[in-house]
């Protein structure tokens, strides 16, 4: 939606006009929400990968192979080490 305003000038007697666009009633409510969404995805990943380098690591030490856990988990299996070593 575009509104304008008009700001009369006295000093030479000319009219300038602004023309402004009003966001949408509830816009920043939307960025608001969509921030929390994100922030939450973003922890959500975060303790996720943790479990799984915790789980990658357990196996490890109870003997699998590290290509099966990478097979399993679909990662490489310079990634696999990268996890044990905890690089990264």
């Amino acid at each position: 939606m575009h509104h304008s305003i008009a700001r009369y000038n006295q000093a030479d007697q000319s009219t300038l006009t602004k023309e402004f666009t009003v966001p949408p009633v509830g816009t920043l409510d939307r960025v608001r929400d969509a921030s929390r969404a994100r922030q939450t995805a973003e922890q959500t990943v975060k303790t996720t990968r943790h479990n799984e380098h915790e789980a990658i690591r357990t196996a490890l030490e109870a003997g699998y192979p590290a290509s099966a856990l990478a097979t399993a988990a679909g990662l490489s299996l310079p990634r696999i080490y990268q996890i044990r070593d905890d690089r990264r």
